[in-house]
């Protein structure tokens, strides 16, 4: 087995261009996605009931995930937690 070849600077360049370019048509494709569905709701004339159907939706979906997390403490506090005094006698 020989080496990998690694790849030129050329080459990277290239591909970083190409992921660009992809990005870009996503991020097109999503406004347009996001204009037809808003001139859509226009058109049925029944903007203020979507709002209030999309806020409670997001309300629901937010209160669902509302569980309690514990959150990870960096490892400084960590450790300074383990040298805390017990009592103060």
């Amino acid at each position: 087995m020989g080496k990998a070849k690694k790849a030129t600077r050329k080459e990277l360049e290239t591909v970083i261009g190409q992921i660009i370019g992809e990005l870009k048509n996503l991020r097109a494709g999503f406004q347009s996605l996001d204009g037809y569905i808003g001139h859509y709701v226009e058109w049925k004339g029944d903007r203020v009931s979507f709002e209030n159907h999309l806020k409670n939706k997001f309300e629901k979906m937010k209160s669902e995930t509302d569980s309690p997390i514990v959150e990870a403490k960096d490892k400084k506090s960590e450790k300074k937690d383990r040298y805390k005094k017990v009592s103060t006698v």
